[in-house]
């Protein structure tokens, strides 16, 4: 039985990457349509601002609650009709929670906040209707508990993908009506209102009790001597998860707090930084975030404990493959890129400069975001008190870092989450030396997390292939240039599948 949900695990890991490429491929496309007729300021305003507000509300609720419900340490006692109606009983209170949070935070910015340079009306609308959006997503909450709890991740996949599409569709029809950053606002509204409606259409098709799952209810849950609103174990879990879900706030929203508090960087650079901030979130938030969620969860189910240091390992040797390709191409052909995608509007020394360092960001939040996961999967109370200390101090490390490579520029945005990435990642694995049972589990995880060597010679051969391309080619014949890095990155990624696929054995069965 182990073997089997094993293996349907990994089914589901397989189908949700595939899932993740095809959607992100869409997605990137309306967005690059939509860079190209967009001004710089209204995209920095849009990106930074209205972002801003719409993270703070749904922050709590998506890394504290969801990560609370997922962890199954110590949920033995209860079943799991018991367990899922617990859940759902915390997520329908974050509803008010938030409902409240969103109308307290639009009449603060209605009262107190003022842009200089537009018109305030239509920065009040855009807010109010991003605000509003965010009630709709947390909606869409008790769903997600659901087929989180069922790994239905490919179909939590499939839903995010279309709805994030088709806000791109919408967003670039929107703007040319000239309605400003009030287009923003209303595609942001209808995006999670057919999420909502989607991620209800998919929870309806599961085969369930539907008298245990009634999804925007509080129901006490019957236990074997009384009956409970919330069970003991998740309070417990989200006591320890709120204090550190603040300081995954600061360190994940921290930049945008840093931009929205200072005038250091104008809003036409904030611009640039969030054209590269998105470009790079497809693969960030929308194909590592779901990968790390599927870890999180795998993690903590305890009946798959035997296979945790194999899926981690799995896990980041892939990761490791990817954030090292996503490198060499952000070194070598971040103008090319650039200029093919979003012409000479976007294309200056300000936003090459911010992709390349953005593709080391982009490979430290890969072995981030698994290791942490890991941790805060696996952590008994004793070291989520060690990780709360250390992201307490990462935290204002983050924020001193921010305040002092901003007078850099946006590239120095960038470097201070670098090096916010590097000390989170030292900690966690420091963490999971504790959390390992032996030195040889740990050891092995290690070993086995390194890409194959013969991997690593065939990425050194090909960064000096693209770098001699770089040097004859970029400006001149930029199509020539990306052909050459496409081949390069055909010919690494069959040597990672040579190396990683057992063939020999394939044959032989």
């Amino acid at each position: 039985m182990r073997r089997l949900r094993s293996k349907t695990c990994i089914n589901k890991i397989s189908k949700t990457l595939i899932m993740q490429v095809g959607s992100k491929i869409l997605s990137f496309v309306i967005n690059v349509l939509t860079a190209r007729i967009v001004n710089k300021d209204l995209y920095g305003y849009a990106n930074v601002t209205l972002q801003f507000y719409y993270a703070f509300i749904l922050f709590f609720l998506k890394e504290c609650v969801r990560k609370c419900l997922q962890k199954e340490v110590d949920m033995e006692k209860y079943t799991s009709k018991q367990r899922v109606r617990g859940a759902l009983n915390i997520v329908t209170t974050c509803f008010g929670i938030n409902v409240i949070l969103a109308f307290a935070t639009f009449w603060l910015t209605y009262t107190w906040y003022k842009i200089p340079g537009l018109d305030n009306t239509e920065f009040i609308l855009s807010v109010f209707l991003y605000l509003f959006a965010s009630i709709f997503e947390t909606l869409c909450e008790p769903s997600v508990t659901i087929m989180l709890d069922k790994l239905e991740v490919d179909s939590k996949v499939f839903v995010e993908g279309t709805s994030l599409f088709l806000r791109g569709v919408i967003l670039y029809l929107l703007l040319f009506l000239n309605l400003g950053l009030v287009a923003f606002g209303l595609a942001h509204m209808i995006y999670t209102l057919i999420m909502l409606a989607l991620y209800l259409y998919k929870v309806s098709s599961l085969k369930l009790n539907k008298e245990s799952y009634n999804l925007y209810t509080i129901e006490k849950v019957k236990l074997e001597k009384e009956s409970v609103l919330y069970l003991d174990t998740h309070k417990s879990q989200l006591s320890q998860m709120s204090l550190i879900g603040f300081f995954r706030f600061i360190l994940s929203e921290g930049e945008n707090l840093v931009l929205n508090m200072t005038s250091n960087l104008t809003m036409e650079q904030q611009g640039e930084y969030s054209l590269i901030a998105n470009l790079c979130s497809i693969i960030c938030r929308f194909l590592f975030k779901p990968i790390e969620e599927l870890a999180y969860n795998i993690f903590g189910k305890e009946s798959l404990k035997d296979t945790h240091i194999e899926y981690m390992s799995m896990l980041l040797r892939h990761l490791f493959f990817l954030g090292i390709a996503i490198v060499s191409f952000t070194q070598n052909f971040a103008f090319s890129g650039l200029f093919v995608l979003y012409k000479e509007q976007w294309t200056n020394d300000s936003t090459v400069s911010i992709l390349q360092a953005y593709g080391i960001y982009i490979l430290c939040m890969a072995i981030n975001g698994v290791t942490e996961a890991f941790v805060m999967a696996k952590s008994n109370k004793a070291q989520l008190q060690k990780l709360q200390i250390t992201m307490t101090v990462s935290s204002c490390l983050f924020i001193l870092a921010m305040f002092l490579f901003i007078q850099a520029g946006p590239t120095g945005v960038v470097y201070a989450n670098i090096c916010n990435m590097i000390c989170r990642i030292i900690t966690n694995i420091v963490l999971i030396k504790s959390i390992c049972t032996t030195q040889e589990d740990f050891n092995s995880l290690l070993k086995s997390s390194i890409p194959n060597p013969k991997v690593i010679l065939v990425f050194i051969v090909t960064f000096v292939i693209c770098y001699w391309s770089r040097m004859k080619y970029e400006g001149v014949n930029n199509f020539m240039h990306l052909a050459i890095g496409a081949l390069n990155a055909g010919l690494c990624l069959l040597a990672h599948i040579l190396c990683e696929f057992d063939w020999r054995k394939y044959l032989k069965s």
